[in-house]
């Protein structure tokens, strides 16, 4: 967090959020996986700057644990609103208002583990439904299709996270 603090002070108030790189851990801190396997073209994201319609196709921040709001910003689009995928809407929120930052380092380890709340997979596309059904008739300007790509992107992970908790 030091990172992202440190970049948030030095930055122009128009950056809303800054993100750092993270790696999937084990429940013995073994690293199993950079945050995104699924999407081989873009594992590492180094992405700055009004990025909404790519933060709709693919939530290349990741989980709630990723990024560091600046408070101006949180405060003006308000806090978490959903149960399930709501970092990744709250991050949305503050994209269509703000800048995004990175800091380029891989500087947290984030635990997968099975028989969490994001492993319920019908909840999980429940909730994603809804929030992209949202945006897309709120935000028409954006190209549909980004939304048909989004979702099946989405659903090929969920598809992989099913198979691994072996909910078929």
């Amino acid at each position: 967090m030091e990172h992202q603090v440190h970049y948030l002070e030095n930055t122009h108030p128009s950056v809303g959020l800054v993100y750092i790189w993270s790696v999937f851990i084990d429940e013995y801190d073994f690293v199993i996986g950079e945050f995104d396997t699924d999407c081989q073209s873009l594992q590492i994201y180094s992405i700055e700057g009004n990025f909404l319609p790519l933060l709709i196709y693919q939530n290349f921040i990741g989980n709630a644990s990723v990024p560091l709001f600046r408070r101006q910003s949180l405060e003006q689009v308000g806090g978490y609103k959903y149960n399930h995928c709501e970092d990744w809407e709250l991050t949305l929120r503050i994209a269509a208002k703000y800048k995004i930052g990175v800091v380029p380092a891989f500087l947290l380890g984030y635990r997968q583990q099975q028989n969490t709340a994001s492993s319920n997979i019908s909840v999980m596309a429940q909730a994603y439904q809804e929030i992209l059904s949202h945006w897309q008739a709120n935000y028409q300007q954006i190209n549909p299709q980004i939304f048909h790509w989004a979702s099946g992107l989405f659903y090929t992970y969920l598809a992989s996270k099913a198979y691994a908790n072996r909910q078929h």
